[in-house]
């Protein structure tokens, strides 16, 4: 399968893991690959997330999420604080889906976003313009 439809960076001076999600293959192929870049960052729960499903056209499963969920208390392993957590996304019914799962996260701030920049005004009050 293409490198193309995830990609993970790491801004290490802003503490921020960036995540693009694109096309539809199944759930498990990208919470593999998130899970793998979490554990090539040292205490990425230290770090705030921003998801960028502009282009993403799947769903993450009920069961992929409670496994990211689970991956991530145990890299967390009591040192988080909370994270902040930007979706971007075209889908309307991300945000409810979002909520569904908000207990998995429940020292992090999930908030869904349409437009990447107030993402990134929220995160990390970074205004790349329009």
């Amino acid at each position: 399968m293409p490198s193309e439809l995830f990609k993970l960076s790491v801004d290490h001076d802003l503490k921020l893991i960036s995540m693009r999600l694109k096309g539809s293959e199944a759930s498990a192929y990208y919470v593999d690959r998130m899970l793998a870049g979490y554990d090539g960052i040292d205490a990425p729960c230290l770090y705030d997330w921003l998801l960028d499903y502009r282009q993403f056209s799947g769903i993450i499963e009920g069961q992929d999420v409670e496994r990211l969920a689970q991956h991530w208390r145990d890299l967390a392993d009591g040192q988080s604080a909370g994270s902040k957590i930007a979706v971007v996304t075209d889908d309307v019914l991300t945000p409810a889906r979002a909520n569904a799962f908000r207990h998995l996260f429940p020292k992090d701030e999930i908030r869904t976003f349409h437009d990447l920049n107030t993402a990134l005004v929220w995160l990390k009050h970074i205004d790349v313009g329009r």
